[in-house]
């Protein structure tokens, strides 16, 4: 939260995550109460990753209630009754520092530990390539850059990465965490 404030005082800045805004079944600090924390510290938006399925009426109630709060987004999770439809934004476009950025979330389709809340919840996760080679040239239109906040495992990352030039893919395989799969500028 420290450094966060010190960013702040220097102009605005915006917070993103690949997933994990309610934190996994190994970490101490997760649920509504760590999301609370991450928004605090200035997340703006974040992917939808298994913490996220795991905790999606959460999820949804934050979206319904928060103003002001994170965005979660994911341009592969479809509503099963509805597979054109995305359960959420595909993408969010903000200005920094007079550039226009399009965030893209996406939700790995290997979500096995999480296919009973999918369920549950009636969602359908999509071939996450080809949301994007959809979603991109949308986002392109209202932004200068695009960039995709995923948690993909480094084979589906790397596939989904080639599948349409985007500038940033942040896509880090949560079983070699900090690993970047791919970054152009």
């Amino acid at each position: 939260a420290a450094a966060a404030e010190r960013w702040t005082e220097s102009g605005p800045w915006t917070g993103v995550a690949r997933g994990g805004a309610f934190g996994s079944a190994g970490s101490d600090a997760r649920g509504r109460p760590l999301l609370d924390a991450l928004e605090r510290a200035g997340l703006r938006y974040s992917a939808v990753g298994p913490s996220e399925l795991e905790n999606w009426d959460a999820l949804l109630e934050h979206q319904r209630v928060s103003t002001r709060g994170a965005r979660f987004l994911s341009a592969n999770l479809t509503l099963s009754s509805a597979p054109s439809s995305t359960a959420l934004a595909p993408y969010a476009v903000f200005a920094a520092s007079g550039t226009r950025v399009a965030l893209v979330g996406l939700t790995s389709a290997k979500t096995t530990a999480s296919l009973s809340a999918l369920k549950r919840a009636g969602l359908e996760v999509r071939d996450p390539a080809a949301a994007l080679k959809e979603i991109v040239p949308q986002a392109r239109a209202r932004a200068d850059i695009v960039v995709v906040l995923a948690d993909l495992p480094a084979e589906e990352g790397e596939r989904v990465r080639r599948a349409l030039g985007t500038d940033v893919f942040l896509g880090v395989d949560a079983a070699k965490c900090g690993r970047i799969v791919h970054q152009d500028m």
